[in-house]
C-alpha cells in the first residue's frame, strides 16, 4: 500500500492532466503501479520532445484520411470517405500545402492504401464488403499538379483491398474481405492483371498489414479470436503463388494484427487489441523465414489501438489509433521493449492511422481528425537520409 501511495504522489508531482489521472485511477492496483512507473520513465527520459510541427485540415478531402506515402518533396494521402487521394508539397514540412486532389467514386471508392514507385501511384480501393469487387488503381504522378488515371484491375479477389506494396514488376495487395493475398502484374501499367493469389480463411482471415522485402511478403491477420497469425510468404515466383509458399506463426499476441515493419532479422508487429484498453508491439525473429519465431511483446496503454509502426535506428514509431498518440518505443534490445516518449493530441491525432518517418519529421494521417499531420522528432537524432519509399520496399 505504501508503494502505491508513493507512486500516486509522484504522479501528482509530474503534472498529469485530470483526465489522465482519472484514467489511471480506474486501473487495478497492480496496473496503477505499472502505469506510474512507465509514466515516470517517460517523463524522465532525455529524448521526450515531440511536437506537432504542421497540420493540414480539410473536412471533405481528408475525410477518414488513411493511406500515406512519402516520396521526395511530396506526400500522398488517401481519403476513405471522399474516394480520393491528395498530393501535398512538404518541401516545408511545417507548412504542408495541397498540390491537387483526385476524386473518383468508382476507381477510388473507399481509397485506402497508396504506394508510390517511380512515376506511378498505386492505390488500393474498394468497400469493406465481402463479395464486392475491389480495385488496384494506377495513376501517373510524374506531374504532381495533374495526375492522370493510367490503368486499373477490378476483381472480387481484391474485395476490400487494403494495403499495397510494390516490388519490381508486381504490386502486392491484401484483401481482408476475401481473406487473400494478391500479386498483380504491373509490367504494363495501362493493363495490370492478377497474376496469382493465396486464399486462406484461417491464417489470412481479414488479411491486413503487408510489408514486402526481398523475396518475401509479410502479412498479418486482423482477426479477434484466441489466435491470430503473422504470415511469411515466399514471392520468388509471384506468378505462381500457392499455399505451400506461406508459413504462419499463430499467437494470441497478434490478435488484431496491423501493419508490420521489417528491418534486419526482425519483424515488428503492432496489434490493435491485445487486451482491455491496451495495444501491443510484438517482435518476431525472421532470420530463417521458413521458421519465424516469437521473441517478445510490449503491451501499453500509450499504444492502445496500435495500427501502424515505422522503424528507424533504435526506435519504433507507433500510430496508436485509440490512444490518439504517436508513441516511440526503444527497440535496441528486441527482447525488452520500452516506451520512451509519447505525444497525445486529440485534435490533431484523433484516430491516427498511418505513420512514415523521414529525416527529422514523422508524417501521419488521421481518420477522425481529417488531417495530414507533421510531427517534429528532431530530439531523436535520426539519420536524415531515411525516406519512406526506400525504407519500405526492396526491389
Amino acid at each position: 500500500m505504501l508503494a502505491v501511495k508513493i507512486m500516486l504522489a509522484l504522479l501528482c508531482q509530474i503534472g498529469l492532466s485530470p483526465a489522465e489521472y482519472d484514467e489511471i485511477n480506474k486501473l487495478h492496483l497492480a496496473e496503477k503501479i505499472t502505469a506510474a512507473r512507465q509514466t515516470l520513465l517517460q517523463m524522465s527520459s532525455s529524448v521526450t520532445s515531440l511536437t506537432v510541427a504542421g497540420s493540414y485540415y480539410d473536412a471533405v478531402k481528408l475525410d477518414f484520411a488513411d493511406g500515406l506515402d512519402v516520396s521526395g518533396k511530396y506526400a500522398y494521402v488517401t481519403s476513405v470517405g471522399n474516394n480520393s487521394f491528395t498530393i501535398f508539397d512538404i518541401s516545408n514540412p511545417e507548412s504542408p500545402t495541397e498540390v491537387t486532389t483526385i476524386q473518383d467514386s468508382a476507381y477510388l471508392k473507399s481509397a485506402k492504401g497508396v504506394f508510390v514507385s517511380g512515376n506511378y501511384a498505386y492505390i488500393s480501393a474498394g468497400e469493406s464488403t465481402s463479395g464486392l469487387a475491389g480495385y488496384l488503381t494506377i495513376y501517373d504522378v510524374s506531374d504532381p499538379t495533374a495526375p492522370s488515371l493510367t490503368g486499373y484491375v477490378e476483381d472480387t479477389k481484391l474485395a476490400g483491398a487494403l494495403h499495397v506494396s510494390v516490388s519490381g514488376k508486381y504490386a502486392y495487395v491484401t484483401s481482408p474481405e476475401d481473406n487473400r493475398f494478391v500479386a498483380v502484374d504491373i509490367s504494363n501499367p495501362e493493363s495490370p492483371y492478377i497474376a496469382s493469389s493465396i486464399q486462406d480463411d484461417t491464417n489470412l482471415y481479414k488479411a491486413d498489414g503487408l510489408y514486402v522485402s526481398g523475396h518475401y511478403a509479410y502479412v498479418t491477420s486482423h482477426q479477434f479470436t484466441e489466435t491470430a497469425y503473422f504470415n511469411v510468404i515466399d514471392i520468388s515466383d509471384p506468378a505462381a503463388l500457392s499455399p505451400s509458399d506461406m508459413v504462419s506463426l499463430g499467437k494470441p499476441e497478434f490478435i488484431g494484427g496491423d501493419q508490420p515493419y521489417i528491418t534486419g532479422t526482425y519483424a515488428y508487429v503492432p496489434a490493435t487489441s491485445s487486451g482491455p484498453a491496451t495495444g501491443s508491439l510484438s517482435v518476431v525473429d525472421i532470420s530463417d523465414p521458413s521458421h519465424p519465431s516469437f521473441v517478445s511483446t510490449l503491451s501499453d496503454e500509450r499504444i492502445s489501438g496500435a495500427d501502424w509502426v515505422w522503424v528507424t535506428g533504435d526506435y519504433a514509431f507507433i500510430g496508436a489509433f485509440y490512444a490518439h498518440r504517436l508513441t516511440i518505443v526503444d527497440i535496441s534490445d528486441p527482447t525488452s521493449l520500452t516506451v520512451v516518449s509519447s505525444l497525445y493530441d486529440e485534435t490533431n491525432l484523433n484516430n491516427i492511422a498511418q505513420v512514415i518517418v523521414s529525416g527529422k519529421y514523422a508524417y501521419a494521417t488521421t481518420l477522425s481528425a481529417k488531417r495530414f499531420v507533421v510531427i517534429d522528432i528532431s530530439g531523436f537524432g535520426l539519420p536524415s537520409s531515411n525516406t519512406g519509399i526506400l525504407a519500405f520496399s526492396v526491389s
